[in-house]
C-alpha cells in the first residue's frame, strides 16, 4: 500500500480539480510506478492489476506542479507511452517494476502491448504475465492464440501505427490469422492504413501496388474500385483470372482500366430472360424520381443505361445487406444503399453514369429524402 505522506510519490487533490473529496497518489519511477485513490471517509482503493488509474497519463503531465514526476520517467519510455493512450498507466507500471517487460517495450512495444491487451481479456494473474515476459518473444504470441512464429515477431517489429488501442490490436490479431500473414513481412514500416488495406485485400499483399502505397492518393474510390471489381469477377465467374491480374498492376490507372474492362463484360452480358421482383422488398419506400430496383432484369439494366458495374450487387441484394435506387431528378443517378441489422439503411454510393460524381443538389436531395424515408419507417414501424 501506498504511504499516504511520502514526499516522492506524486498527489493529485481532486477536492481541487473536480471539487471532489478525494486524491489519487502515484508512486515515483524508481520506485516502481503504482497508484491508490484516497477518498474522504472511505478504505484506499490499491491500483487493480491491468486496470488504468483515474485520470489519463497524458492528462497529469499538462498539470502544474506535476512535471518532476512526470519527467523522472525515461524520456524514451515517455514518448512510447504517447502511442498506447488506453494502457498508459499498464505499461508504465510494467516497465517500472519488471526489466523484461522494460526492455520489450523499448525493443518491441507493439508485442508487450499486444500481451497485456490480451492478457486483461483473458484475466491473467500478473504471476503468469512476467512468467511469458522471461520467455520467448515467440511464446509470448503463441500463449495469445497467435502464431508463434520469428515471422510473426519480425511483422509486429514493422508495425507503425500513431497510436495503439482496442481496434489496432483487434485488426493485428486479425492479421496474424490471414493464412498468408508472413509475407506481410515483404512490407516496411506499415501504417495502420495501409495494414488496414492489406488485411481487407489479402491478395494484395506484396505487390508493387500496394508496395507504392500512399495514404494521402489511396482514397475511398480506389478501394470502392478494388471491391466492385471483385464483384464482377463473382458474376463472370472470373476471380482467379481477374485476382491474378490485379497483381501485375502497377497503379491506380492500370486498375482503373481493368475495372472499366470487367463492366463493359458485365454489361454486355444478355439481360433478356432475368427475372423480375425478386429482391426483397425495398428497406425505404421509394418516390415518383426516387425508384427502388427489385429484381435482376432491371438491375441489369441500370447497369447497362448507366455504363457502371451496378450489376454486380445482386448477390449482395439477394443476401439482404444492400439495395440499388433508380435516381431520375435532379440527375440521373444511381443509388446504392448499405443495410445494416442493428441500424438504418445508409448511403454506399451515389453515383452518375460512368461512376461521375453527382452535383451537391442531387445529394442533398437524396439525403432528405433518405432522413424522411427513415423516420416514416419508424413510425409505420
Amino acid at each position: 500500500m501506498l504511504d499516504p505522506k511520502k514526499d516522492t510519490d506524486l498527489t493529485i487533490n481532486f477536492q481541487a480539480l473536480f471539487d471532489y473529496p478525494s486524491y489519487l497518489k502515484i508512486s515515483h519511477w524508481k520506485e516502481g510506478v503504482d497508484w491508490a485513490l484516497f477518498v474522504e471517509k472511505e478504505p484506499p482503493q490499491p491500483r487493480e492489476y491491468l486496470k488504468e488509474a483515474a485520470l489519463p497519463l497524458a492528462y497529469i503531465a499538462t498539470l502544474p506542479g506535476c512535471q518532476k514526476w512526470y519527467q523522472s520517467i525515461p524520456e524514451d519510455v515517455r514518448e512510447q507511452l504517447k502511442r498506447y493512450p488506453d494502457m498508459e498507466f499498464t505499461l508504465l507500471y510494467h516497465v517500472s517494476h519488471y526489466q523484461t517487460a522494460y526492455e520489450l517495450f523499448l525493443s518491441s512495444p507493439t508485442l508487450l502491448g499486444l500481451l497485456l491487451s490480451y492478457a486483461k481479456a483473458v484475466n491473467w494473474t500478473e504471476d503468469y504475465v512476467v512468467q511469458l515476459l522471461k520467455g520467448k518473444r515467440t511464446d509470448i504470441l503463441a500463449a495469445c492464440e497467435l502464431p508463434g512464429t520469428k515471422s510473426a515477431v519480425k511483422m509486429l517489429g514493422n508495425l507503425d501505427f500513431e497510436k495503439y488501442c482496442i481496434e489496432q490490436f483487434c485488426k493485428i490479431q486479425e492479421g496474424l490469422g490471414l493464412p498468408e500473414y508472413a509475407k506481410l513481412n515483404h512490407h516496411k514500416f506499415v501504417g495502420f492504413d495501409l495494414f488496414s488495406e492489406l488485411i481487407r485485400f489479402p491478395y494484395l499483399i506484396g505487390t508493387p501496388l500496394m508496395l507504392d502505397f500512399c495514404r494521402f492518393s489511396w482514397i475511398g474510390s480506389y478501394e470502392m474500385e478494388l471491391r466492385d471489381i471483385q464483384l464482377v469477377a463473382m458474376r463472370l465467374d472470373q476471380e482467379a483470372s481477374v485476382k491474378a491480374r490485379i497483381k501485375k498492376c502497377n497503379n491506380r490507372q492500370e486498375v482503373k482500366n481493368l475495372h472499366d474492362r470487367l463492366v463493359e463484360a458485365l454489361n454486355k452480358k444478355e439481360i433478356k430472360g432475368l427475372p423480375n421482383n425478386n429482391f426483397l422488398a425495398p428497406p425505404l419506400e421509394g418516390t415518383e424520381t426516387i425508384i427502388p430496383i427489385t429484381g435482376s432484369q432491371d438491375l441489369a439494366r441500370e447497369g447497362q443505361e448507366q455504363h457502371h458495374c451496378v450489376r454486380g450487387y445482386e448477390g449482395m441484394i439477394k443476401d439482404g445487406n444492400y439495395y440499388v435506387y433508380k435516381i431520375l431528378m435532379p440527375e440521373r443517378a444511381t443509388l446504392g444503399l448499405r443495410l445494416h441489422k442493428n441500424g438504418p439503411p445508409t448511403i454506399d454510393q451515389l453515383l452518375l453514369s460512368c461512376n461521375e460524381n453527382v452535383s451537391r443538389k442531387t445529394r442533398k436531395q437524396v439525403k432528405k429524402w433518405l432522413r424522411e424515408a427513415i423516420a416514416l419507417r419508424g413510425k409505420s414501424a
